[in-house]
């Protein structure tokens, strides 16, 4: 098989780039309605049981508009529209993950996939046994408290509030003015829930969805990548076709940029220049 024009690929892939704003706008708006009543009801006087589903259901349709949010912030959705920047740097505030702190270390994590060496901005730092054995005392303290189960369960303070706020802010206030405002907010929303509720209600408001989604992450990946129930299903000539040609854009898109140049990942953004 000829080696495919990188041209002519970028020019094949336009069709899946092409922005629905009405349907965009649907998904944020749908799921920002539903985090808002998910995040509310821990704080009515509710059986326990409808709470802790609540929270499950926050915490899920949290990550869902952080899905969201990194697509408009990769300028995939909604690249023009002045009203979802604003409203997605609102949320990012909400989320812990400011605009001004997310698109630096985002942008050095896709620059950066799979290097042992330099910055994990943005990512678990990752060592090679050798490189382990040849570190600092302190180095390897460092190390295991990053990949220790307890701190990635944690990552609402170790990740996003000291990672994503505390320190970016006070290591360049004017850079990352927005990563103040989001450690100020969630401090006041905080001391308003302990004061006009209780510490159990502020905690299962605050805390709960995030660190469910995180103990749950082990769940939902086992389950996804479960084996596939056996159907026995015949695929038509039309079909049969339709996959082909799909197989063949989707190979073409691995081996023209998952190649050395992007450390054998392929990057989840591609901007056509």
């Amino acid at each position: 098989m000829k080696n495919p024009n990188p041209h002519a690929l970028i020019l094949e892939t336009k069709a899946y780039a092409k922005d629905y704003s009405w349907r965009s706008w649907w998904c944020i708006l749908s799921t920002a309605f539903l985090l808002a009543v998910a995040t509310v009801v821990p704080l009515l006087h509710l059986p326990l049981a409808v709470k802790i589903v609540s929270s499950i259901f926050a915490g899920l349709l949290n990550l869902r508009l952080f899905v969201i949010y990194h697509d408009q912030q990769h300028h995939a959705i909604l690249p023009k529209s002045r009203l979802a920047e604003g409203l997605m740097q609102i949320f990012g505030i909400w989320a812990l993950s400011p605009s001004s702190i997310w698109r630096s270390s985002h942008n050095h994590h896709h620059n950066h996939n799979s290097k042992l060496r330099g910055s994990h901005i943005g990512s678990f730092p990752i060592m090679t046994k050798d490189q382990y054995l040849n570190s600092s005392a302190s180095d390897r303290r460092y190390y295991l408290f990053m990949r220790h189960p307890l701190t990635i369960l944690f990552g609402y303070v170790f990740v996003f509030f000291y990672g994503m706020t505390i320190y970016p802010f006070f290591n360049s206030p004017r850079k990352h003015i927005d990563c103040g405002i989001s450690f100020l907010t969630h401090i006041a929303i905080s001391a308003a829930l302990v004061y006009f509720f209780s510490v159990s209600r502020a905690a299962i408001f605050v805390a709960a969805p995030v660190l469910l989604l995180w103990g749950l992450a082990t769940v939902v990946t086992r389950w996804l990548n479960a084996k596939p129930r056996e159907q026995n299903l015949r695929l038509g000539a039309v079909d049969e076709n339709f996959l082909q040609m799909h197989a063949l854009r989707i190979w073409r898109y691995f081996y023209q940029f998952g190649g050395e140049r992007h450390h054998y990942l392929v990057p989840d953004n591609v901007e056509e220049k």
